[in-house]
């Protein structure tokens, strides 16, 4: 007689692996009821117990009047899934999508990522850690479709660190684009995208505050370089409601200055009140 074990699986977690497409067995000839014990023979692991993940619902605003044409508004959903492929390496895939209740109305998909990172390739000093990412892009989004994206890869390499009882990191990160075409439309499409993220935060208790900042640069097929260095801030609040709810206010910020190398800086506003974006999220982690 064979040794059983018995794993339960959280119904909320079994949706998120089902809108991933992602049913996994664990015995054969059986089926999966989120709401019972699944039973399995010891010797064949089951997958799915093994998974972690998270899925939230965000809505954004820039606080215009609806009516203003300058209003944005927007509802947003998105779902990861993690798995460990050994203590330092986990693989995962995340995915969503979002409603645009202005302007060009519609329901989109955004871009599905497959990845794998590795979080401790190797220490420094106290606190010091350095890991390594890389992930792919399955092109499911219509921006992805309309220039015919195959995929892209991006590197990174993130390092992080605690100081005066802070938690901070730094990621530089560099993509390569993989499109049918070199341009689309009379434009050079772009080919190489390099990028720097940032963020530090404070935690008190179940509150945590913080910022991060993205900036990037991009190369295109001809070798030309963008006049535009692109960036994105951020300042942020979450609170931890439960061990699996997560409540976040998020104020963020796009904007551009010119590239240094060529002259000027131009303005450099990281919360322009045109471009600001007011976001309110829930997120349940399992």
């Amino acid at each position: 007689m064979h040794n059983i074990k018995k794993c339960r699986v959280n119904p909320i977690s079994f949706l998120v692996v089902s809108l991933f497409s992602a049913t996994t067995v664990c015995a054969e000839g059986e089926t999966i009821n989120p709401n019972s014990d699944l039973t399995l023979n010891e010797d064949q692991p089951c997958l799915i117990c093994q998974l972690s993940g998270s899925a939230s619902l965000a809505y954004d605003s820039n606080l215009y009047d609806k009516d203003d044409y300058r209003s944005v508004r927007n509802l947003s959903w998105n779902g990861t899934l993690n798995y460990p492929v050994s203590e330092q390496l986990r693989a995962f895939i995340t995915g969503g999508g979002y409603r645009v209740f202005q302007d060009k109305a519609g329901t989109y998909v955004t871009d599905t990522v497959v990845g794998l990172n590795y979080s401790n390739l190797f220490t420094f000093g106290e606190t010091g850690r350095l890991g390594l990412g890389g992930q792919l892009t399955i092109p499911t989004s219509e921006a992805s479709r309309d220039t015919e994206l195959y995929t892209a890869f991006r590197l990174s390499v993130p390092v992080s660190f605690k100081m005066l009882g802070g938690n901070y990191s730094v990621s530089p990160r560099l993509r390569k684009n993989f499109y049918k075409y070199q341009t689309m439309n009379g434009r050079v499409l772009t080919e190489w995208v390099y990028s720097v993220s940032a963020d530090g935060h404070y935690q008190f208790d179940k509150l945590t505050l913080g910022a991060s900042l993205l900036g990037g640069n991009g190369t295109s097929y001809k070798g030309n370089r963008s006049r535009e260095f692109n960036y994105a801030a951020s300042v942020y609040s979450n609170y931890q409601i439960s061990d699996s709810w997560l409540a976040s206010f998020t104020v963020s910020s796009a904007g551009f200055y010119s590239d240094a190398e060529r002259g000027t800086l131009g303005n450099l506003d990281l919360f322009d009140t045109d471009k600001a974006s007011y976001i309110a999220q829930l997120t349940y982690s399992f």
